[in-house]
């Protein structure tokens, strides 16, 4: 499997090469590392040809994972042994010289060569399925019917929310707020509106009157400003203009696409800190991200500094399971395989794992249960994400 990406190409794991790079790779890790590692594991190695060759090799002990590049100078490989081999990078292994992590389990190695005789054993038709199949989605009672007027005559002549259901949402609605010298109306808008929702929703369930609901446009401009969405795509290079727009909601799904040739494509973010930004934009954060309470959040109008998560590190990867989750082996085509075992947990990728964060919507598939299915769901089992920590702690 190519990454065309990052110029790197996965080798069987059983091929001649693969043997050899954790032979040599292991001898080289001996000048570094006192540890001794017997046998482990291949998961994967992949080979990149610039100027020389650059040998990724990550393999699997029973306590930990750990990757080791090795590289060669023109006209010399694998096959030459460790003459004129150097280690270039360790992962996963405190060394001599310094302590890698103190929490060395964050290091996790993918699969990266899936070979096509297995892709044919197990993809039975061009189109997969998607993901998660029907034993696996929760139930949920049909979506509502939206409300319409037949006849406009029917239309009150005045028509006031904070006067529904007895009244029980007039104080939360008439909420005055502050976004003081920050220019986060689109952050306040979208905010204060879904609160409202929320309490008009438990009004008309006939809950008791609810305290005041305030949730946190902190969350919004400060972590939504750190991660991209996709109802836009801008190009990068060229025209800068925008090619292609895509709103998906629970009752909305609109498309358009514009085609064009220029540069690569990236994904706008979901805020823009106090710079302000597109309503749209903050909605879709807040579906797919969640809130957090203001009480848990502050109002600060700004958005903060980046800290370090880990040592060296100022984003983190982190896979998520939840409690409804049942053992997968997840995939992103031109990354390799993920195998994730254990329910309502977390666990940080480094290294080419993390590129499972920013695993394209089309490379995405599932393995569950001897099938491969198409997409990851939408995260009701798991899902993929980017920390960041400050004094917004982001998720």
């Amino acid at each position: 499997m190519d990454s065309k990406a990052s110029g790197w190409t996965a080798l069987d794991p059983d091929s001649e090469d693969a043997v050899q790079s954790r032979k040599v790779s292991l001898k080289l890790l001996e000048e570094f590392s006192d540890e001794k590692f017997e046998d482990p594991e291949i998961v994967s190695v992949d080979i990149q040809r610039v100027g020389g060759r650059n040998y990724r090799v990550c393999l699997r002990t029973k306590d930990r994972d750990f990757q080791l590049v090795v590289s060669y100078p023109l006209r010399r490989s694998i096959q030459d042994g460790t003459t004129e081999a150097t280690l270039t990078d360790i992962k996963g292994i405190s060394t001599k010289y310094g302590l890698y992590l103190e929490d060395r389990d964050s290091f996790l190695c993918v699969k990266t060569f899936i070979s096509s005789e297995s892709n044919k054993e197990e993809v039975t038709s061009e189109k997969l399925p998607e993901y998660p199949p029907p034993s696996l989605r929760r139930t949920s009672s049909a979506a509502t019917a939206r409300f319409k007027y037949e006849d406009h005559n029917q239309l009150p002549e005045s028509f006031d929310w904070r006067e529904m259901y007895d009244g029980k949402c007039k104080e939360q609605i008439e909420q005055i707020y502050d976004q003081g010298m920050c220019g986060a109306c689109y952050a306040w808008s979208t905010v204060t509106s879904l609160a409202d929702r929320v309490c008009l929703s438990r009004a008309k369930r006939g809950d008791p009157s609810p305290e005041l609901l305030r949730l946190s446009v902190q969350d919004l401009i400060a972590c939504g400003s750190r991660d991209h969405g996709d109802i836009c795509m801008l190009s990068e290079g060229g025209t800068h203009r925008i090619t292609s727009l895509s709103l998906s909601f629970r009752h909305t799904h609109t498309h358009t696409q514009t085609h064009t040739n220029t540069g690569a494509l990236r994904s706008t973010r979901f805020a823009n800190g106090c710079d302000g930004w597109m309503s749209t934009k903050a909605f879709e954060y807040a579906v797919k991200r969640g809130l957090k309470e203001e009480s848990c959040h502050p109002y600060e109008q700004h958005s903060d500094k980046i800290d370090e998560v880990l040592p060296g590190h100022e984003v983190a990867c982190v896979a998520q399971t939840t409690k409804q989750f049942t053992p997968v082996t997840v995939i992103c085509v031109g990354v390799g395989e993920l195998k994730l075992d254990t329910a309502d947990s977390e666990i940080t990728l480094l290294g080419p794992a993390s590129q499972f964060c920013t695993c394209a919507e089309d490379n995405r598939e599932v393995k569950w249960n001897g099938e491969i299915y198409s997409g990851w769901g939408d995260g009701e089992v798991f899902s993929f994400k980017r920390r960041y920590r400050s004094k917004s702690d982001c998720t």
